[in-house]
């Protein structure tokens, strides 16, 4: 399609119409928009063409493009299958890229049950870090599997981790080094 001179190639799922892809191209230039401004701009075109509750949960910026990475919040849970990415212009401030393909096919009404405490999940970061965030979530295991999980954000000594702790048998289910 073609909006005001610039072109965009953009996927719409045959059932239910939803966007899957949108791609086109950065402006050069120096960037106008701040990370923040293009995440709030990110999250109401989500929200506009039908991806709603989605917060963000990642963002770069390179050069005058921003890339974010958007999660559905559901009752404080957030639900990583369901990723949206974004890609947003700092200079012309438009959306040049959107991905939706973890969204479609993964987007179901879940009910996670978080059976640990957090306080038992945290007992088993051990003693030397510093946690930055911690959040309740619903990720996909390498087998496929989806569970609920505590998501801790934990800064030590060597950098900044991410670890996952199954909700049901308080179990580090996944470990993520910041690289």
């Amino acid at each position: 399609i073609e909006v005001d001179d610039k072109t965009f190639n953009v996927q719409i799922s045959k059932l239910g119409g939803l966007v899957m892809t949108i791609s086109s191209y950065a402006e050069g230039g120096d960037p106008i928009l701040s990370a923040e401004q293009a995440s709030e701009i990110a999250k109401t075109f989500a929200n506009n063409i039908g991806f709603e509750n989605m917060e963000v949960v990642w963002k770069e910026v390179n050069q005058n493009v921003v890339y974010i990475n958007l999660a559905s919040v559901v009752n404080d849970v957030i639900y990583y299958p369901d990723l949206v990415k974004v890609k947003v212009d700092l200079t012309s401030q438009e959306i040049i890229g959107l991905e939706a393909v973890n969204y479609a096919l993964n987007h179901v009404e879940r009910n996670p049950e978080f059976i640990v405490s957090e306080s038992e999940a945290e007992s088993l970061m051990g003693f030397d870090y510093n946690i930055l965030k911690n959040s309740r979530t619903v990720i996909r295991l390498d087998s496929g599997i989806e569970i609920a999980a505590y998501e801790f954000i934990v800064e030590r000594i060597d950098g900044v981790y991410f670890y996952y702790v199954n909700a049901e048998n308080n179990q580090i289910a996944k470990t993520m080094k910041l690289v």
